[in-house]
């Protein structure tokens, strides 16, 4: 009821605001039925553009209102229409743009764009701001979001799940939700097989019974076919956790019960492993390969809502069994496309801990995801990390020291009956980035239902160009060198389920002329051998310059560092370009040494390789330890940067060197510049 009269005192607002923009153009031009003839100032912009019919026909759609009937928290894409005093400059110096989401000019006419706002509702009133500053010949919501209605499933617990539809219930932020109402009439995750390694899957439960697979499934726990869980730990309540994950990717959706998952279609598969009552070693190295690579002929997506203790003071090694398993899934699964692996960023940032000192959410085979509430801002314990490409919203722990109670959480599927967490076959308070970390799979699943060409890398090359940017106040937003906004705690931002199928659903088209055949370079190993200062803040660089030209995707960065309290030290690199990742922060982590230890960055993707690399490491802290950096290399994984003239020399290191990439012999000498500038024969 809140809902309807909501959107009727926004839908009764934005009818006199439209009435009022109406009003102030209905008279500008008068309809005529013979076009006449203009001569067109190509100098010119704007309106003083168009010709009578053309501006009759923006009159039209401005003067329009029949959108007032639809849901006003919907049209967030609108188009604006700049005066012809004002056409000529860039909107960011016309307008405060902290709180749109994206915009770009309309090619063929200059003066207008597309803007897309964070949320319907923020639309109203920034337009309106707008138009009184006199800068605006008018605007329209664009048909796309103007005449669709997302679609909404009847389950009777769907309006409580606002990170599927945030219209600004529970005094949120409208827009903070990963937005698959749009595609759901399209693509629900029909025939995608997403596996849920987990402490076990309730398959009773109502709303996971339809899709789950109980053929498919296994307990490496007590080697055999039963994944149900049980009271592990007996303290008197049965493991829920992974049946909590399986309903936020998969629960059941218009079936007139309960939740709706994200792929409310996908096929569910449980694999249970963490757990404590294993009867084998707990999720030993050998237990954990052999689940990473369960049925790898035919699971899809491997959700991992689970890692190393999110102390501080642990990092979580990867053993070889594990790290082959994650290569062989990447590199055989799916029929040789690879399979995803979604990852939990992990919770212990209250704790001073580092997604990049997980070496399962740090591998570049894995999508780390971290956790935003329903404001759209980073949760208190959502773990920080260059490795971080992604979040998805969830909700506060009652560890965190904002949490007031009343915020809301995510909804799931519980284990049945009275003897999990809740008394009912469904939970209401679902959190931390366990419970971001399926939302993200199940987007995937959408993802591959649209395209299952798409490869593993193609997966997180969709990601990182279609997430968004949310919280822009947070002073952690960089600029990339390709121009994306990049946030060590937001990654790329927040996964939105309509951006990313539409673009995997052209994604051979938009890659067309990207060869993304993989291709590594290594720096070998880099001798410093230099004292690291207690509490000095210059600290030891050191710097490689790269000749190798790739177009970056993920870098790793192995380092040994002798350090008697490593949590003193601060790591950054810097790219050519002067981008900066930060690969871990100083924190209360007293263990000792960086041993072989691998960071890894995914700031850079799509940063060229060549030119000079540095590495800074500081220790910020008073407290008399000191250490050693003895050395470090990096391996960067990508694609091959494109050379147009085939010379061996990309066009980015031809613009660098000056050789121009349209002419193979720049200095007509009869050889190849790239034979020339690498000594090639």
């Amino acid at each position: 009821m809140e809902h309807f009269y909501q959107i009727m005192k926004s839908q009764l607002v934005l009818l006199i605001f439209v009435s009022s923009i109406a009003i102030n153009f209905v008279n500008l031009e008068t309809p005529s039925t013979t076009e006449e003839v203009v001569e067109i100032d190509y100098l010119a912009c704007g309106p003083s553009t168009l010709s009578t019919n053309v501006k009759n026909a923006f009159l039209k759609e401005i003067n329009a209102n029949d959108y007032v009937d639809s849901d006003l928290y919907k049209l967030k894409n609108w188009i604006i229409i700049v005066n012809n005093t004002d056409c000529h400059q860039t909107l960011d110096f016309l307008f405060d743009l902290s709180r749109v989401a994206s915009y770009h000019s309309v090619q063929s006419i200059e003066g207008i764009w597309s803007v897309k706002f964070q949320s319907g509702d923020v639309a109203y009133s920034i337009l309106k701001e707008w138009d009184d500053s006199g800068k605006l010949w008018g605007f329209y919501p664009e048909k796309s979001s103007r005449y669709e209605l997302r679609y909404e499933p009847n389950d009777p617990l769907y309006e409580e799940q606002w990170y599927l539809d945030n219209y600004g219930q529970n005094d949120g932020t409208s827009g903070i939700d990963i937005n698959p109402n749009d595609v759901w009439e399209d693509y629900s995750g029909d025939d995608i097989n997403i596996a849920i390694i987990d402490d076990g899957l309730d398959y009773n439960n109502p709303d996971l019974s339809p899709n789950f697979l109980s053929s498919l499934s296994y307990d490496y726990c007590d080697d055999d076919g039963d994944v149900m869980p049980l009271d592990s730990d007996e303290d008197g309540v049965i493991d829920w956790h992974g049946t909590a994950v399986a309903g936020v990717a998969s629960a059941k959706g218009n079936n007139s019960l309960g939740v709706t998952g994200v792929s409310y279609n996908s096929n569910l598969i449980g694999i249970r492993l963490i757990a404590e009552d294993c009867t084998n070693e707990l999720a030993s190295d050998r237990m954990v390969a052999k689940a990473l690579n369960h049925k790898l002929d035919v699971v899809d997506i491997y959700t991992n809502s689970w890692g190393p203790d999110s102390v501080g003071s642990v990092l979580g090694e990867i053993g070889p069994f594990a790290l082959n398993a994650l290569e062989t899934g990447t590199s055989e699964g799916r029929n040789g496309l690879g399979s995803i692996y979604v990852w939990s960023a992990g919770n212990g940032h209250q704790n001073g801990d580092n997604s990049n000192k997980d070496a399962y959410a740090n591998s570049r085979y894995t999508i780390a995801v971290g956790a935003t509430n329903w404001k759209g801002e980073l949760t208190g314990y959502s773990e920080f990390g260059s490795n971080v490409m992604v979040v998805a919203p969830s909700s506060p722990l009652l560890s965190d020291s904002n949490y007031t109670g009343n915020d809301p959480a995510i909804f799931s599927t519980d284990v049945s009956g009275s003897e999990g967490r809740s008394n009912t076959d469904y939970l209401n308070d679902m959190g931390g980035t366990s419970a971001s970390t399926p939302m993200v799979a199940g987007v995937i699943a959408l993802m591959l239902e649209a395209n299952p060409a798409l490869t593993w890398r193609d997966v997180q090359h969709i990601l990182v160009r279609t997430s968004q940017k949310i919280d822009p106040s947070n002073e952690g937003w960089i600029t990339t060198y390709k121009g994306r906004d990049y946030n060590h705690a937001y990654g790329y931002g927040l996964i939105d389920a309509k951006d990313a199928v539409t673009l995997a659903k052209n994604w051979e088209n938009y890659s067309a002329d990207m060869n993304l055949t993989e291709v590594m370079v290594n720096t070998g190993k880099i001798v410093v051998n230099e004292f690291v200062s207690d509490d000095n803040d210059l600290g030891v660089n050191s710097e490689v310059f790269v000749n190798e030209s790739i177009d970056i995707e993920t870098v790793e960065i192995k380092v040994n560092i002798s350090h008697s309290w490593r949590g003193d030290l601060n790591l950054f690199l810097e790219s050519p370009n002067g981008v900066v990742s930060e690969l871990v922060r100083e924190s209360n982590d007293g263990n000792d040494h960086f041993r072989e230890w691998v960071f890894s960055s995914v700031v850079h993707w799509d940063e060229n390789s060549f030119g000079l690399w540095k590495l800074k490491v500081n220790d910020t802290v008073l407290g008399g330890d000191t250490g050693t950096w003895v050395d470090w290399n990096m391996t960067f994984y990508g694609h091959p940067s494109i050379d147009t003239d085939r010379d061996n020399l990309s066009d980015f290191v031809e613009s660098v060197l000056g050789t121009g990439y349209n002419n193979s012999d720049w200095d007509n000498d009869g050889l190849l510049d790239g034979e020339e500038y690498y000594g090639w024969l």
